[in-house]
Parts: C-alpha cells; structure tokens; sequence
C-alpha cells in the first residue's frame, strides 16, 4: 500500500475512533480482503472482537482503543505526549518494515 493510502486509512481510524464508530466497518473492509487477504486481517479482527460472535461492538471497539491508548501513554500519566506519539509512530514503522521486507 503506497504512503498516502496508509495516511488515509489513518486519518480513517482515528476520526472512526474518536466519534466512536467503525468496529463494523473496519471488520467488513478487513474481512471483505480489499486485496488485503483474510487470513492476514482476520486476525486483528479476532483480537477486537473479544466474544467471537464474529462481529465488533462498540464496547469491544473502545476497549481496544483504550488499550492502544495504554500503550503508547509509556508513561502512564492519562495523556500522550509529543514525544510519546513520536515514539509509538516510529516503532509502527519499524513493525510495519519488518512485516513488509523493509518497503514502503
């Protein structure tokens, strides 16, 4: 996926999240493929959907937004900082060029 697909789906996640809406949306695009494969989505979409009754409620939505928030607060404090988001940034990055061979 070029950069500025990558950027858009972004921008995507995070309006879905804060408005708090998506679950059922992001499930139907990674389990629709979009060229993507089920097998690779499938599993971020069974992490989320803590239940399995194969679909993401809002409840299982904010908790997993809520433990992706606990995650890059490195340190704790309730908020992110600049530095923190930077941090967490970069270590997706990193994550996302290991995954893909190192392209982008």
């Amino acid at each position: 996926m070029r950069r500025i697909e990558w950027r858009r789906m972004a921008i995507g996640v995070v309006t879905m999240a804060a408005v708090g809406v998506g679950g059922p949306i992001l499930a139907a695009h990674h389990e629709g493929g979009g060229g993507h494969g089920k097998k690779k989505h499938g599993k971020h979409f069974d992490k989320r959907d803590a239940d399995g009754d194969g679909s993401i409620s809002k409840d299982e939505w904010m908790a997993a937004a809520e433990a992706h928030f606990a995650r890059m607060d490195a340190d704790g404090d309730g908020s992110i900082s600049r530095e923190e988001w930077k941090s967490a940034h970069e270590a997706m990055h990193k994550r996302m060029k290991e995954r893909h061979g190192g392209g982008h």
